[in-house]
């Protein structure tokens, strides 16, 4: 009798002892699947605020080319002496946000980067040799300076743009798996970039036409309303993520406001590309 009860014992014991096992597996597991998906969340935040700083540096770069642009095609000597310190403080501002990009990415081998990061480069070289062109052509007379510069800047500032927007492509979609509210948020930048983008080249043509006060010539037409039809897509698009996110009535108002300024905007292109 007392062999049997050390056998019972020793069977409780065991069972005791294999579920409190399977209990620390289990409880291991769940963690180490908690610590995987804070790992993986916190990749998300950080390549959300790397994907903020590009954006931060297209846009320095987007006023830096209508900054020039201006300078470039002002009639007004005075005019290109205004605008002088502007044009040096978007320089530098783009420098540096680039340079913090730049930075920022080295910390990065994901597939595919590698060569949309030279892309970008190659431009930003081309970027710096027309700096030192636009220089030289400021401080000539008008009658001497280079006529094809200005759309050899604009061109070249706005591939890099173009470049840019890839390079964040390329590197975003390493991180849109981790939580599909982000991710449509994401997409959702992704939209709101675009109309900036077609806003920003929309707003150098304009500003071209003014300063030569001239009409557009058709392909600036043809561009202008490829542009307005971008847009207008892109409206679409971000306010249908909006809503599909949850995110629309907390940016509801500023979402209204952008819009009516994008219509203002519309009514004022040249009445040749409406």
């Amino acid at each position: 009798m007392p062999r049997l009860q050390l056998s019972l014992r020793g069977l409780l014991l065991f069972a005791i002892s294999a579920l409190t096992l399977i209990i620390a597996l289990l409880a291991a597991e769940v963690a180490y699947e908690t610590w995987t998906r804070l790992d993986k969340l916190n990749s998300l935040r950080d390549a959300i605020l790397l994907s903020d700083q590009m954006f931060d540096a297209t846009e320095k770069v987007a006023v830096e080319r209508d900054v020039a642009l201006s300078m470039l095609q002002a009639t007004d000597e005075q005019a290109v002496e205004r605008l002088r310190p502007r044009l040096m403080d978007s320089r530098r501002e783009v420098d540096a946000a680039i340079g913090a990009t730049t930075q920022a990415l080295a910390g990065y081998d994901l597939e595919g980067l590698s060569p949309l990061r030279s892309n970008v480069d190659g431009h930003l070289l081309r970027i710096h040799a027309l700096r030192a062109r636009i220089d030289r052509d400021l401080a000539a007379p008008k009658a001497q300076r280079d006529l094809k510069l200005a759309e050899r800047w604009n061109d070249e500032a706005s591939s890099f743009l173009l470049k840019t927007h890839d390079l964040w492509n390329g590197f975003i979609r390493h991180f849109t798996d981790i939580d599909p509210v982000v991710t449509q948020h994401l997409r959702l930048k992704h939209f709101m970039r675009r109309l900036i983008d077609y806003t920003s080249r929309e707003r150098s043509l304009i500003g071209q036409l003014i300063a030569e006060n001239r009409t557009p010539r058709p392909e600036e037409v043809s561009q202008l309303l490829r542009g307005r039809g971008a847009t207008e897509l892109s409206w679409q698009f971000s306010r249908l993520l909006a809503d599909q996110s949850g995110l629309y009535p907390s940016i509801a108002a500023e979402y209204g406001d952008a819009l009516s300024h994008q219509s203002t905007l519309q009514e004022m292109v040249p009445g040749g590309a409406t």
